[in-house]
């Protein structure tokens, strides 16, 4: 990947963390908590995978 691609890629995850952090939680067990985790985890599949796509079809990769 190039520079930019990776400079995209951790200006999204670092708006995702500054984003969770300011919501309101309200997860009050470990299942939601596992539950919540997994989704995070696959949003940011989702994002990379986005963000993969566009560099191959910019002709970075």
């Amino acid at each position: 990947m190039n520079k930019k691609t990776l400079i995209l890629i951790a200006i999204v995850l670092a708006s995702t963390i500054f984003i969770s952090g300011c919501a309101q939680s309200s997860i009050k067990n470990v299942e939601e908590a596992s539950e919540a985790v997994t989704n995070v985890s696959t949003d940011i599949d989702d994002v990379a995978g986005t963000l993969q796509d566009i560099d191959s079809q910019l002709g970075g990769g």
